[in-house]
């Protein structure tokens, strides 16, 4: 082999060898930081109004929701109609989101715990189609009026008036109600806002008869929650 021929075959070797090692060392430009990452859950977090109860009292039969309607939307002084007081048929209620993200809300009523030592009037039959107080004066409470009571949810407007968004025939119907938007649509409250103010109206049955003077219901009213993503649900 000549000397050319040699020298360029060492060439080419070398030429492969810094191939192979530009290979192995030469990267892309690159940069690496460290930051600290802190992972929190977000808040999902409901008041309602600045109510510890909603107390319905002397409550009595209406001939029809539109009668119910009528005389919440009338102006009534109960007290100088003659009422005891306090005659209170319904109660405001808005709800605020305190969370840190929207969400969508739905309504209940459950049954709730008699409170201890709760009595009630014993009514009994007079026997003249009438009603008077028994012996003993009082008994126990029963938790029975459940069973004559219509519920009506409404929302109130800035001037007052009580607009129905839905009505229940019994109260085991609201259950689960989910609140929507003026479109049909689940409402969305936002993280920070508060909710038109809604109310809840009660009255009993036309058909509620002597058995139902005096009585109580005690209930808790639940407002869920849940986060807008879709197949979200709300909690038990």
């Amino acid at each position: 082999m000549s000397s050319k021929k040699r020298i360029t075959l060492s060439i080419v070797s070398i030429a492969a060898l810094l191939a192979l090692l530009v290979g192995v060392t030469m990267a892309w430009f690159t940069d690496v930081e460290r930051v600290d990452a802190n992972f929190e859950a977000g808040v999902l977090d409901i008041t309602v109004g600045s109510n510890e109860t909603l107390d319905f009292e002397n409550l009595r039969p209406m001939a029809s929701e539109e009668a119910f309607l009528a005389e919440i939307n009338s102006g009534i002084d109960y007290e100088d109609a003659g009422f005891e007081m306090p005659t209170v048929y319904v109660q405001d209620f808005a709800i605020t989101n305190a969370g840190t993200m929207p969400v969508k809300l739905q309504l209940t009523i459950n049954d709730g715990v008699i409170p201890e030592g709760d009595m009630i009037p014993n009514i009994v039959d007079n026997g003249f189609g009438g009603v008077m107080v028994g012996d003993p004066e009082e008994i126990a409470c029963d938790n029975l009026l459940k069973d004559a009571i219509h519920l009506v949810l409404l929302e109130k407007s800035a001037e007052g008036v009580y607009t129905k968004v839905a009505s229940f025939e019994n109260v085991s119907d609201l259950n689960a109600y989910l609140l929507v938007d003026e479109n049909g649509e689940a409402l969305i409250l936002n993280a920070g806002a508060t909710s038109n103010t809604y109310a809840i109206g009660a009255y009993l049955d036309v058909e509620a008869g002597n058995e139902y003077q005096g009585k109580h219901y005690h209930a808790e009213f639940v407002v869920g929650a849940s986060q807008t993503d879709e197949g979200a649900t709300f909690g038990e």
